[in-house]
């Protein structure tokens, strides 16, 4: 966004943000599943192996589908006055150069389910306003979308609906839809700049975090050359 990150409670490194990197690798073997993790009220529209979370009370992990530990190995920091950043070994999540993701910004509270902060349809001390009355709101506050998508249609939902947040893929195939139908669009994307050997994204809190994840995009496609064990 575009005033600074502000850490009312003193965490490590900032107190409201929650990232959670959902993955898909065509070389994974273990469990998958399309359910978000508990708190969020999404789901993936294309099944997910992997997840990356990291928060500023302590948590910086990679866990598969079914929320089992898989790496510790997880640095989340802040690199900018408005912009975090989490790196993760590829080993842990199954590289490769055809991986699909969904990067979201979630809120963060220690004391709700799944550590995720409540929304409400009036704002509150501890509660986020703007959802409906009775419904399990998405706790998605921004993500990076494939081309095409918005926010607004992917993330409508209503009491008998669960928003289904696409993953975007970077190489040139769309992973598999969670219905099994088949997705020929392309979206595949290159850049020659060099960079470090950890998947990384900067992601800004706030909206400013999609063209920030656009870029994490490029970098991770040539971040795929170099593995961290």
């Amino acid at each position: 966004m575009a005033s600074d990150i502000e850490n009312p409670w003193g965490l490590d490194p900032v107190s409201h943000q929650f990232v959670q990197i959902y993955i898909n690798s065509p070389e994974a073997d273990g469990p998958e599943g399309v359910e978000g993790r508990p708190g969020t009220n999404f789901n993936t529209a294309s099944p997910h192996h992997s997840r990356v979370l990291a928060h500023g009370e302590g948590t910086a992990d990679v866990e598969d589908a079914e929320g089992e530990p898989v790496s510790g190995d997880v640095e989340y920091y802040q690199s900018d006055s408005n912009k975090v950043v989490v790196d993760f070994p590829k080993s842990a999540v199954d590289w490769t150069d055809d991986v699909a993701f969904a990067a979201i910004m979630t809120p963060f509270d220690g004391y709700g389910d799944g550590d995720i902060r409540g929304i409400n349809p009036e704002p509150a001390e501890y509660a986020i306003g703007g959802g409906i009355e009775g419904v399990d709101d998405p706790a998605a506050m921004d993500l990076l979308l494939p081309e095409g998508e918005t926010r607004a249609d992917v993330l409508a939902y209503d009491a008998d609906t669960t928003p289904e947040i696409p993953l975007v893929p970077l190489g040139d195939a769309a992973p598999e839809p969670a219905n099994g139908e088949e997705n020929g669009e392309e979206n595949g994307e290159e850049n020659d700049s060099e960079d470090d050997g950890l998947p990384g994204f900067g992601i800004a809190a706030g909206a400013a975090g999609v063209s920030a994840g656009a870029l994490a995009a490029k970098r991770l496609s040539e971040d795929s050359e170099d593995d961290e064990e």
